[in-house]
C-alpha cells in the first residue's frame, strides 16, 4: 500500500523563530509570528482552530518510535499543552479537529511488519487528556494497511472521517465513516474505481447545509483527483475528477478541500503535466461541483505539490505545500490568491531536504487570515513548523517598493514579486490612475523601472505585470519635485514698496493650482506665505462693454471706454483694496479699439473708433484733478493698436486705418511728441502688446488677408530691431497681454470664438507653458496689473460683460511700507503639491 507524497515525515519539541514570509508594506501576506520545535524526528500534519480559542496540531514526535503526537497553542501560538500516545509500534497523527468542547484525532497506528496498519481515531479533552480511541480495518484486516487521513466535527454532535481501507498490500477503498462523539461507528461508505485500485480520500469539509466534500484519488485508469459530494447520511451526491497525465510514477493526488462562505468549494493537489512535471493545482468548483476555474504552480526546477488549502472569512485562499527550488532542492511553499484563483502572492523558504506546509486552517470569522501546519527540515531530523498569516490587502501578483530617484521630471519604481528569477516585467506610469494613457517604461528582467520626462509637481501612479495586457498590480503614486525658483523678480518698485517673485524659467512652477503646491518670498529673511495659482471673482464694473482699454496708476485700475451700442465715454476705476469701482470724470470723445498707458502719473487713452471712423486722438487724465487735457494726437489715425510702455515711452505698434498697419510710433508725454519707429516685420491689428525684460513683445492679432496669426515679435529699442520669437500655441486677437515676474501672461481673446486660454511666455528662454484657464472665457476686455495680480476686465463672450477677475499666478508677492533709499534682500522657495518644499534662492 502507499501513503501521499507529503506524509512521510513524522512530528514536534524546542521553539525557534523562522522567517517564512517577508513582510512587506501594504503588499504580500504577513508571517505575524512562528514557532518549531524538535524531538529527533518531528513533523507537523494537521492543525484545527478551536472557536474557544486554542490551536490544536497533530503529527508525530519521535520517542525512540515514531508516535501519535498533539499539542495545544494559544492563538499567538504560545505552546500550553501536549500529548503522546504510547504505542508498542509507530503511530503517526494526520489531522485534528475541534468541536463540541473535545478534540479529535485521526491517523494510524502500525499492527506488524510489513507496513500492516489500522485507521486510528483519538478523542481528547480540551486540554488534552486522553478520552478515547478507535480503530478500523477493511477487508484485509490487520495484515494491510489502514488510514484515516483527515476529520471533522459537525455541530450537531457527528464525528466524519475520511481515508483509506486495505483490501490486499498493493490495493485499497476510499473510505468515509460517521461516527458519534463517543466514537462509536453510525455508518460508513467505501468505494473502489476498480478492483485491485489503489483509491483513498485524504480530505473532508462541510457546507453550511450539512453535505459533506471529501477529496482524494482514484487509480484506475490513471490517477486523477477525485472530490465527491455526501449527505450527512453518508450517500452519494454528486462528484468530478481532474486527470493528470503519466510519467510522473503517479498522474494526479487530490490531497485537501475547502469551502467558502458562499459554498464554492476548493481543492488542493498535485498533477502530472504533459512535460512529466509535477504542478501544485487548485481547483474550483461550485456546490454542486461544476468546474469553475483551475490554477497550476511549478517550483523552479520542477515539482509541486499542494497539500493544503483554506479560505478565511474575507474569500481569502490560502494554499500550501512544497516546490523544488532553482537547485533542485524542496522548499516550504506557501500562496495567497483571489477567490478566482488569481495568485496574490507566493513565498518559498529553505528549511532542509523535505520541508512542506502539511495543513491549513483559517482564522475564527470575523478575522482576516490562516495558520499553516507542516515541516521546515528534512525527514530524518526535521522540525515540526506552526506558523501563522494574515492575508494581504488587494492587490494580486507583485508588491510596491520604494519610490526612488525622484526628481522634477523623473523617478524610478521597484517591486518585490512572487515570480521566479528571469521573470519579464512590464512596469507602466500614468497620471491618472485609471491608466487610461500609460507611459511604458522598457520591458524589465529585474525588479525596478525608471522613467524619465516626466512633468514637475505632477502625480504619478505606476503599476505592473508580467504580461503587456496584465493583469496589473498597482505600485502606489507619488508626486514628482517642484522646479526650485532660481531668483527673485521686481516689478511695480516705488518709494515705498515693492512686488517680488519667485522665478525659475518655464514651465516652471508647475499645477500651482493643485494641492498644497504653492511659492513663499521672503524679505530680510522673513517668509511672506505660501500662495498658488488662483482665479479670484472680484466685484463688476457699473457698465458692462468691450473693446474698452486698461491701465494701473498709484496702485488703482482704470477702465476707459469701450463699446456699449455705441463708443462709450466712461471711465471707471477700480480699487483692489476696496474690491470697488467708482466712476469717474468721462472721456471727451467717446471710442472703442483704443489704447491706453500711464505716462508721466497720467492715463492716457489714444486712439480707436468712433461713430465716423478711426481716430488719433490723445487725451490725458489726471486722477488728482479729476480731469482730461489733450495731447499730441497719433498719426495716421487708427483702431486695435497694440501697446505698450517702454523706458517711459508709449509704443503703437499696427493697428487698422485702411487696412493693416506695420507701423511703429513712440510717443514722448514730456516733449509731447510722435515719432516713427523700425516698423512691424509683418502688418498686424488687434495683436496684443507687453513689455518684460527691457524689451516690447507683440502677439497675434490679425493678419493681411484677415486671418489670425500664431507670430510673436520682440522690439530691442537700443538696436532698433524687431525679431521673430516663439509663436503661441493658437491664433488669436483682443487678448489680455500682462507681464508679471519675468513672464508675460497672454489670456483670453479670440478665435472663432471668445477663449478662456492662458499662456505664459517666458522672454529669457523664449517659452510657453499653459496655465489655469480662465474661469469664463472672453475677448476684447481690459486688463491691467496691480500688487503682483492680473486683473482682466469687461469684454464680450457674446454678450457684453460687466465682471472682474483676478488673477494670482502663484509667484508674487506685494511688500508695502518700506523706506526710500534702502537695501532690502529677498529670496524665494517652493513647494509642490504634496508640501515638499525646495532650496531658496541664494
Amino acid at each position: 500500500m502507499f501513503t501521499p507524497r507529503w506524509g512521510r515525515a513524522l512530528a514536534v519539541g524546542c521553539a525557534i523563530l523562522i522567517p517564512l514570509l517577508i513582510s512587506t508594506p501594504s503588499a504580500a501576506q504577513s508571517l505575524l509570528s512562528s514557532t518549531s520545535f524538535n524531538n529527533g524526528v518531528s513533523n507537523a500534519l494537521g492543525i484545527a482552530v478551536s472557536t474557544a480559542g486554542p490551536l490544536y496540531l497533530t503529527g508525530s514526535v519521535d520517542g525512540g518510535t515514531s508516535q501519535v503526537w498533539t499539542a495545544r497553542y494559544t492563538p499567538g501560538l504560545v505552546f500550553q499543552s501536549s500529548h503522546v500516545l504510547t504505542t508498542p509500534d509507530i503511530a503517526q497523527g494526520w489531522a485534528v479537529a475541534s468541536g463540541n468542547g473535545k478534540v479529535y484525532v485521526v491517523g494510524h497506528v502500525n499492527t506488524g511488519g510489513g507496513g500492516a496498519s489500522d485507521a486510528l481515531v483519538m478523542r481528547l479533552s480540551p486540554s488534552l487528556a486522553l478520552e478515547a480511541t478507535a480503530a478500523f480495518r477493511g477487508t484485509g484486516g490487520a495484515a494491510v494497511s489502514n488510514v484515516a487521513y483527515w476529520t471533522l466535527v459537525d455541530p450537531a454532535g457527528p464525528v466524519y472521517v475520511v481515508g483509506y481501507l486495505g483490501q490486499t498490500l498493493t490495493s485499497s477503498d476510499a473510505w468515509i465513516a460517521k461516527l458519534d462523539p463517543d466514537l462509536a461507528l453510525l455508518s460508513s461508505a467505501t468505494f473502489n474505481s476498480a478492483g485491485a485500485a489503489t483509491d483513498s480520500f485524504y480530505g473532508i469539509a462541510r457546507a453550511s447545509d450539512g453535505d459533506l466534500y471529501a477529496v482524494g484519488t482514484l487509480s484506475a485508469g490513471g490517477e486523477k483527483i477525485w472530490v465527491a459530494r455526501f449527505d450527512s447520511s453518508l450517500v452519494l451526491k454528486a462528484s468530478a475528477t481532474i486527470s493528470g497525465s503519466a510519467g510522473c510514477g503517479y498522474a494526479a493526488q487530490g490531497l485537501a478541500v475547502a469551502l467558502d462562505a458562499g459554498g464554492a468549494v476548493y481543492v488542493a493537489g498535485e498533477l502530472c503535466d504533459s512535460n512529466a512535471r509535477l504542478a501544485a493545482t487548485l481547483a474550483k468548483f461550485s456546490h454542486e461541483l461544476a468546474p469553475l476555474a483551475s490554477v497550476r504552480q511549478h517550483g523552479a526546477s520542477g515539482d509541486a505539490q499542494a497539500t493544503s488549502v483554506s479560505v478565511d472569512a474575507d474569500g481569502h485562499v490560502f494554499a500550501g505545500g512544497s516546490q523544488l527550488d532553482g537547485g533542485g532542492v524542496r522548499d516550504q511553499w506557501l500562496a495567497e490568491y483571489t477567490p478566482d484563483l488569481a495568485l496574490r502572492s507566493s513565498r518559498t523558504v529553505d528549511g532542509g531536504t523535505d520541508p512542506r506546509v502539511s495543513a491549513l486552517a483559517a482564522f475564527p470569522a470575523p478575522s482576516s487570515g490562516t495558520y499553516a501546519a507542516g515541516t521546515n527540515g528534512n525527514t530524518l531530523a526535521g522540525n515540526a513548523w506552526l506558523g501563522r498569516l494574515e492575508a494581504a490587502p488587494e492587490g494580486p501578483l507583485m508588491f510596491a517598493g520604494p519610490f526612488a530617484s525622484v526628481s522634477t521630471g523623473g523617478l524610478s519604481v521597484s517591486w518585490t514579486s512572487a515570480f521566479p528569477p528571469a521573470t519579464l516585467y512590464y512596469a507602466q506610469l500614468s497620471t491618472n490612475a485609471s491608466f487610461a494613457a500609460p507611459l511604458t517604461s522598457s520591458n524589465t528582467l529585474g525588479l525596478s523601472a525608471t522613467f524619465s520626462g516626466l512633468s514637475a509637481n505632477s502625480t504619478y501612479y505606476a503599476q505592473v505585470a508580467t504580461a503587456p495586457a496584465g493583469p496589473f498590480t498597482s505600485l502606489g503614486s507619488t508626486v514628482t519635485w517642484m522646479q526650485a525658483p532660481t531668483s527673485v523678480y521686481f516689478d511695480e518698485v516705488t518709494t515705498f514698496s515693492v512686488v517680488a517673485s519667485a522665478y525659475s524659467p518655464t514651465p516652471a512652477f508647475s499645477n500651482l493650482n493643485v494641492g498644497l503646491s504653492g511659492t513663499n518670498v521672503a524679505r530680510d529673511g522673513v517668509y511672506a506665505g505660501w500662495h498658488g495659482e488662483a482665479w479670484t471673482t472680484k466685484a463688476s464694473m457699473g457698465t458692462a462693454r468691450y473693446f474698452l482699454a486698461g491701465a494701473a496708476l498709484d496702485g488703482r485700475i482704470y477702465a476707459l471706454g469701450g463699446y456699449t451700442t455705441t463708443p462709450s465715454t466712461v471711465n471707471e476705476v477700480y480699487d483692489p483694496a476696496a474690491n470697488a469701482w467708482t466712476t469717474k470724470t468721462a472721456m471727451p470723445t467717446g471710442r472703442n479699439s483704443l489704447a491706453a498707458a500711464t505716462l508721466g502719473g497720467l492715463v492716457c487713452a489714444i486712439g480707436g473708433s468712433i461713430p465716423a471712423g478711426d481716430t488719433g486722438v490723445n487725451q490725458c487724465y489726471d486722477p488728482g484733478t479729476n480731469a482730461w487735457t489733450s495731447k499730441a494726437s497719433l498719426s495716421p489715425a487708427r483702431n486695435g493698436t497694440a501697446f505698450a510702455v517702454l523706458d517711459g515711452l508709449f509704443y503703437s505698434v499696427g493697428g487698422s486705418s485702411s487696412g493693416y498697419m506695420t507701423s511703429t510710433d513712440r510717443y514722448s508725454i514730456a516733449d509731447n511728441v510722435w515719432a516713427s519707429a523700425t516698423a512691424l516685420p509683418a502688418a498686424r491689428a488687434s495683436a496684443m502688446a507687453a513689455v518684460s525684460n527691457g524689451r516690447l513683445f507683440v502677439f497675434g492679432g490679425y493678419a493681411t488677408g484677415g486671418a489670425l496669426s500664431v507670430n510673436t515679435y520682440s522690439f530691442d529699442a537700443g538696436s532698433g530691431l524687431w525679431s521673430s520669437r516663439t509663436p503661441l500655441s493658437m491664433a488669436r486677437d483682443s487678448a489680455a497681454a500682462s507681464p508679471l515676474g519675468g513672464k508675460i501672461y497672454v489670456t483670453g481673446g479670440n478665435n472663432t470664438g471668445s477663449l478662456s486660454l492662458n499662456e505664459e511666455y517666458d522672454p529669457a528662454g523664449d517659452t510657453w507653458t499653459v496655465r489655469v484657464p480662465m474661469p469664463g472665457a472672453r475677448t476684447g476686455m481690459g486688463s491691467a496689473v496691480v500688487g503682483g495680480r492680473i486683473y482682466l476686465f469687461g469684454g464680450s463672450n457674446g454678450v457684453r460683460l460687466a465682471t472682474t477677475e483676478e488673477y494670482d499666478p502663484g509667484v508674487a508677492r506685494q511688500f508695502a511700507g518700506l523706506q526710500p533709499n534702502t537695501l532690502y534682500t529677498f529670496k524665494a522657495k517652493a513647494r509642490n503639491l504634496a508640501g515638499i518644499e525646495t532650496g531658496e534662492t541664494a
